[in-house]
């Protein structure tokens, strides 16, 4: 019984945070992963942004993550390194008042990432 309550809980979570990422998803470009790494390459890590809280959500373990975000003046607002594990949402700890940002997301093996988005 606690297993299958562990299950739907599980799924039930997994449905809210899809949802709730979806939202505000940041569009994003960029180069991911590389013909000539034959190992596993993680999944795109997705941006979000929603009513000022900008979060990466992760399907698969990302190590040494370099985010950085600007704003409309080129200033970085924000920069950390972060690692992160297999299916988990990183929350990053900002506070951005209204304006137009610019996040770029480089990790030295898999590629690197870049977008804009608003915050009214």
């Amino acid at each position: 019984m606690k297993k299958v309550l562990s299950v739907f809980l599980a799924m039930l979570f997994l449905s809210v945070t899809t949802q709730v990422m979806a939202e505000g998803e940041v569009e994003t470009k960029g180069k991911w992963g590389d013909k000539r790494i034959r190992s596993f390459v993680p999944a795109v890590p997705v941006v979000s942004e929603n009513g000022g809280i900008v979060s990466i959500y992760f399907e698969d373990a990302i190590p040494e993550l370099v985010v950085v975000i600007t704003d409309a003046d080129n200033q970085i607002v924000y920069q950390e390194v972060i690692t992160e594990g297999p299916n988990s949402t990183y929350l990053l700890p900002v506070s951005l008042s209204s304006g137009t940002y610019n996040i770029s997301i480089t990790q030295q093996v898999y590629g690197y990432l870049f977008g804009t988005f608003v915050i009214d």
